[in-house]
C-alpha cells in the first residue's frame, strides 16, 4: 500500500498544474475525481477494520481452545500436545495475517492523508477563484468625477463586461483577476481601445480601488488618474 503514495503525490502535482492552466471547470473535475478516490479508500479501510475484527475473534477462539485442551486431564499427552501444536501454528499464521493487515491499515491512512491534503488544496483554489466580481458596479473616474455603470462577468481569472459613462461613452471591458488584483482594458464602441483600469478588490469584496490609464495621449486630456468601483448588485457564482 505504501508504494502507492508516490502515485498519489504525482496525482497531486498534476492537479496543481492543471488547476493553474485549466481553470475552474478542470479544478472541479479533479476535485470530483479525488473525492471519489477518497470515498473508495475510506470504504476499503472500513472493510479492513472488519477483517481485523474477524481475525481477532479467531485468535480469541483459538486461545479458548488452548485452555480447553490444557484442562483435559483424561486425554493422552500426545493428543493434547498435538492439539496445542495445531492451535499454535494456526494462531501464528493468524498473527502474521493480523500484522500484515495492521501495516496495510497504517499505509492506507497515509494514503488517505495525501488525498485529503490535495482535496483541501483544490477546495481552497476553488474558493479563491469563485466569481466574486460578477454583477453590477458603479464606476467613478477621477479627477474629472465621471460616473458610469459597469457590469462584470467572471470566469475563473478571466473578466468580461460592459460599461456606460455619463459622458456618453460606452463599450466593453476585457481583462483578468489574479491574486485579488483586477486588470481591465476599456474598449469604446466607437473608438476601440481607450485605456485600462488596474485596481485591488477590498477585503469585503464590495469595492475596487486603483488607477486608470488612457491610451489617448494626444487628446490633451489627463492620461491617468484614480478610479473606484462600488458594488450595486450581488456577486454571482459559488465554489
Amino acid at each position: 500500500m505504501i508504494k502507492r503514495l508516490p502515485v498519489l503525490l504525482a496525482v497531486g502535482i498534476g492537479v496543481c498544474a492543471l488547476a493553474a492552466d485549466g481553470g475552474r471547470d478542470v479544478q472541479k473535475m479533479r476535485l470530483a475525481a479525488l473525492e471519489a478516490m477518497q470515498t473508495s479508500q475510506q470504504a476499503l479501510m472500513a472493510a479492513k477494520w472488519r477483517g481485523l475484527a474477524q481475525l481477532d475473534s479467531q485468535i480469541k477462539d483459538l486461545a479458548s481452545s488452548d485452555e480447553q485442551a490444557a484442562s483435559e486431564t483424561d486425554a493422552k499427552n500426545a493428543d493434547r500436545v498435538e492439539a496445542l501444536l495445531r492451535n499454535a501454528t494456526r494462531r501464528q499464521n493468524l498473527e502474521t495475517e493480523r500484522l500484515d493487515l495492521l501495516r496495510s491499515l497504517h499505509d492506507g491512512y497515509l494514503e488517505l492523508a495525501v488525498l485529503q491534503g490535495e482535496i483541501q488544496k483544490l477546495r481552497t483554489n476553488l474558493q479563491e477563484a469563485r466569481q466574486v466580481l460578477d454583477g453590477h458596479w458603479t464606476l467613478v473616474l477621477m479627477p474629472a468625477g465621471t460616473h458610469g455603470d459597469v457590469y462584470l462577468s467572471q470566469n475563473g481569472t478571466l473578466l468580461t463586461g460592459d460599461y456606460t459613462l455619463d459622458n456618453g461613452q460606452a463599450g466593453s471591458l476585457q481583462g483578468t483577476f489574479i491574486n485579488n488584483r483586477l486588470f481591465l482594458e476599456r474598449i469604446d464602441a466607437k473608438f476601440g481601445k481607450m485605456g485600462r483600469l488596474d485596481g485591488t478588490l477590498s477585503s469585503d469584496q464590495k469595492s475596487v480601488k486603483g488607477s486608470w490609464f488612457s491610451y489617448e495621449i494626444a487628446s490633451g486630456q489627463p492620461i491617468t488618474g484614480l478610479f473606484s468601483l462600488d458594488r450595486t448588485g450581488d456577486a454571482g457564482g459559488s465554489p
